[in-house]
């Protein structure tokens, strides 16, 4: 399981990189080194629910929607921005059409409806590594307030 280390910590800029098996039981580990890692960098707790939320939905749909035997989550920090991104290995992307969030009603999907709404952005991008489709998110990270 990785850790935070002092190495992963930077003035303007922190970096974690994990792969975990593509199983239904890597998800809850995938929330939970994510959140680890947000509380080692000191992000604010709410802050940090949306990130652990959204870690969660795109770790489940790398699992569900791809052959991959692992999942790949790079998590970044720099400035006042946060990015995750999820990998799967062997699969491309669709179009963001393609994957744009189902309808509220509908049965499966909604996923990244919950993306959209707890993130400041997302997309997708074609990773020439591991042949593989790549889902991000990002965040701006609140400025402490000055008294």
């Amino acid at each position: 399981m990785p850790n935070p280390s002092p190495s992963t910590q930077a003035p303007h800029c922190s970096h974690q990189h994990f792969t975990l098996p593509a199983t239904n039981q890597s998800v809850s580990e995938a929330r939970s080194t994510v959140r680890r890692h947000l509380r080692y960098w000191h992000v604010d707790s709410d802050l940090a629910d949306q990130i652990t939320l959204v870690v969660s939905e795109l770790f489940t749909n790398a699992v569900i929607h791809s052959n991959s035997s692992t999942i790949e989550c790079v998590l970044n920090a720099t400035g006042n921005r946060i990015r995750l991104e999820v990998a799967n290995e062997g699969t491309e992307c669709a179009s963001l059409n393609d994957a744009a969030p189902a309808h509220a009603s509908a049965e499966h999907g909604r996923g990244l409806m919950l993306v959209t709404a707890s993130s400041n952005a997302w997309g997708l991008r074609n990773s020439s590594h591991r042949h593989s489709c790549a889902v991000w998110a990002s965040w701006d990270r609140p400025q402490p307030h000055s008294t």
